[in-house]
This record gives C-alpha cells, sequence and structure tokens, in this order.
C-alpha cells in the first residue's frame, strides 16, 4: 500500500514537470505564455506610440490670450452701458456704537500704619504734656490712656502734727521690733505705715496682731500714691505722623516710643 502510494506521487510529480516545461503544448497542455509578443498583441494602439529623442520635445504653444486674438473694436463703436452703480446700504447709527466699557474701579492703597506709645507718665506730667502735644499732633491722632493701678491696703499710723512727732514714734516702733515705712500716698504724709498688703482682708489680719502687741491707735485705710500710669498713644500713625511724633514726643517728655503691646 505503501509503495503504491509513493509510486503515484512520483508520477504526479513527472507529470508536473512535463506540463510546467510545456512538454505537452502541441497537444493543447501547459501553461499560458508570458514572454513579450503576447503582450504586445494586448496593447491597444500601439501604432499611437512615438519615441522622442532626448531634447527634441517642444513646449506646447500657450493659447492666445482673449485680448490678443479679439479683434479691435472700431472708432466709431458706441461705447458700452457703463456698469450699475452700487448704493450703500444706510446702516443705523446706533450699530455704529461701540458698547460701553466697565472702567474698574481703582485699587485703593494701602498706607502702612503703626500703633505707637510712650509713657508711662504721672498725672502731672501728662498735664503738662497736653498743651504742646495738642499744638503739634493732629487732633485725634493721639490720646493718654490709663493704665488700671494696682491696690494696696496699708496699716496706718497718723498723720503727726509734725516732724519730730513723726521721729519719735519711728524710733519707739523700731525698737519694739516693728517694721516702719512711709505711705506712697502724699495724702497719708506725716504718717508711718506698718505694712501694705494686697487685700483689704490681709491688712485686717495685720492689724489684729498688732493689737495684740498694744498697737491700737492704727487703722486699715487704702495707700493712693501718684504713680505712673498713663501712657500717650498714637493708634494709627502713618509714617508721616510717626516721624513727627517721635521727635516732639521724645523732646516733651524724655521718652521714647515704641510698639503698643
Amino acid at each position: 500500500m505503501l509503495r503504491a502510494l509513493v509510486l503515484l506521487l512520483v508520477l504526479a510529480n513527472l507529470l508536473y514537470l512535463v506540463w510546467v516545461k510545456s512538454l505537452l503544448a502541441p497537444y493543447g497542455f501547459g501553461p499560458a505564455n508570458q514572454a513579450e509578443p503576447e503582450r504586445l498583441n494586448q496593447q491597444i494602439r500601439p501604432e499611437a506610440i512615438q519615441l522622442l529623442e532626448p531634447g527634441a520635445a517642444q513646449p506646447p504653444a500657450s493659447a492666445p490670450t482673449p485680448a490678443a486674438s479679439a479683434p479691435a473694436a472700431p472708432a466709431s463703436a458706441p461705447a458700452p452701458a457703463s456698469a450699475p452703480v452700487a448704493v450703500p446700504t444706510l446702516v443705523p447709527v446706533a450699530a455704529h456704537i461701540a458698547a460701553p466699557v466697565t472702567v474698574p474701579a481703582p485699587v485703593p492703597v494701602l498706607v502702612p500704619r503703626q500703633c505707637l506709645q510712650a509713657g508711662l507718665f504721672t498725672e502731672r506730667q501728662a498735664s503738662a504734656m497736653r498743651g504742646r502735644l495738642q499744638a503739634g499732633l493732629p487732633a485725634g491722632s493721639w490720646s493718654f490712656v490709663t493704665v488700671k493701678e494696682p491696690v494696696r491696703w496699708i496699716v496706718y499710723l497718723g498723720d503727726y502734727p509734725s516732724k519730730e512727732a513723726l521721729k519719735k514714734k519711728r524710733a519707739q516702733l523700731e525698737r519694739a521690733g516693728i517694721s516702719v515705712d512711709t505711705p506712697a500716698s502724699p495724702e497719708l504724709n506725716p504718717g508711718l505705715s506698718l505694712g501694705s498688703y494686697r487685700t483689704q482682708a490681709q491688712a485686717k489680719a495685720a492689724l489684729a496682731k498688732l493689737a495684740k502687741r498694744g498697737i491700737n491707735s492704727a487703722k486699715v485705710v487704702q495707700d493712693k500714691p501718684e504713680l505712673p500710669n498713663r501712657w500717650v498713644r498714637l493708634p494709627a500713625a502713618d509714617k508721616a505722623l510717626q516721624a513727627k511724633a517721635k521727635t516732639l514726643i521724645l523732646h516733651v517728655s524724655g521718652q521714647p516710643l515704641k510698639p503698643c503691646n
């Protein structure tokens, strides 16, 4: 079976070779001939083909312009009718008016300002400065600001009719081992302070202890010294006001301006 298949394949290859080599062409069997003569037979109007030498080809003549080919018009010929004149279309004036342009509002220029102050001053010093500050600085640009004073309570002895009486009492208390001081408030002089306290209750407790030691004429009072408790303040000073105020306040009070706390 295998031998017959091999013989069949060999026979088929021989027949294909004979067909390709056109050995059966005389009998009408074989592939189509692809040689050039057959291709020439398939051309359409081969006689129209012309072979030209290089440089022998001439460019085609340009077609005559209509103006050159047309005969000149006789002098007596009537002039042609003029073309109709175009009439411009009237456009409303409002159409040429441009739309209103919105101009942005100017951006405000921010002037740098600073809070400055000088002090502290007593009421007497503030009164002496007030007139010169009013004359040298714009109204409303400055003011005196009062700082709350701390309240102090003292055990007080006085007031004595003379300095000699005050001196005698001081010496007596010091011999008894009791500390003595001068009141800070001018209104309590001449007098003696036997202790200073932050609250009235503390001062009264100290007074009770002194009473046990035989000091019965003392009393608890509030000490009100004239302490510096006023600032001169410029809450919003621009550069021009700062330069003017620094010179003036330093000259009037001896205190320099500094930023507010």
